[in-house]
């Protein structure tokens, strides 16, 4: 069952910590991973569906990038589309699917992870950019 609640209500505070939302109206939001815990126990399930009032859906997760990682971020987004595409979720009209990490990334790795994630259109957020920045 998906529970949507206001604002930012659905995202842990911890989290909410990790995504710069300045300036941008928040409506809704949804804790995926929560909502589908028990439909999904072993699924690899995204976290977060943020509803802004201008800019239309966005798809959050946060998690540790690293090449270990990768993988298991990369199924979490596979697992993403397919049930956008099975629940008629809000589309993200051809932008990227967001990812806030958990810890900081050296400069040197940085660069290859981030190309790697582009190439299957998630962008890395680091603490402190604008969301609207990445998405606009």
């Amino acid at each position: 069952m998906i529970i949507v609640h206001d604002g930012l209500d659905a995202l842990k505070k911890a989290d909410q910590n990790k995504i710069c939302l300045d300036g941008m109206v928040v409506v809704e939001s949804v804790d995926i991973d929560k909502c589908f815990a028990k439909i999904d126990p072993n699924g690899s399930r995204w976290d977060y569906y943020i509803g802004l009032l201008k800019q239309g859906a966005i798809y959050v997760e946060v998690h540790e990038i690293s090449y270990d990682h990768l993988d298991k971020i990369f199924e979490k987004a596979k697992w993403l589309r397919e049930k956008i595409a099975e629940y008629d979720w809000p589309e993200v009209d051809g932008r990227p699917l967001l990812i806030a990490p958990t810890k900081g990334i050296s400069f040197a790795v940085a660069q290859d992870l981030h190309r790697r994630l582009a190439q299957e259109k998630i962008i890395a957020i680091m603490k402190g950019d604008l969301i609207f920045n990445v998405i606009a």
